[in-house]
């Protein structure tokens, strides 16, 4: 089956199927996945023994403030949450500037 075709069957199959608010969830979930995917790949944060990149994890600190944030462990980010999962900081994003163009 041609890739066109089955795009044109499966969104039949979400118009008909789908609720809006289901769509959102299945579609949070797959950029998620990808974006997983490319950060595993790309590995721009290079967590090791509870460092990144940048050194501090100041990316991952409200505002930049001094509580780290609570999803953190040694190998990186706990939270299935899509936005924090795209966001580099400049140091990650130019350790691996291919991960930082794929999430602009």
């Amino acid at each position: 089956m041609a890739a066109g075709l089955f795009l044109v069957e499966f969104g039949s199959y979400i118009n008909k199927y789908m609720t809006e608010s289901e769509f959102k969830i299945q579609l949070n979930k797959s950029l998620f996945s990808l974006a997983d995917l490319m950060i595993i790949y790309y590995d721009p944060c290079q967590f090791k023994k509870g460092n990144c990149v940048e050194g501090n994890y100041r990316c991952c600190a409200p505002e930049y403030g001094e509580n780290i944030c609570q999803n953190l462990s040694e190998t990186g980010c706990l939270k299935r949450n899509t936005m924090c999962r795209i966001w580099l900081c400049q140091k990650a994003r130019e350790n691996s500037p291919d991960c930082g163009y794929g999430f602009s």
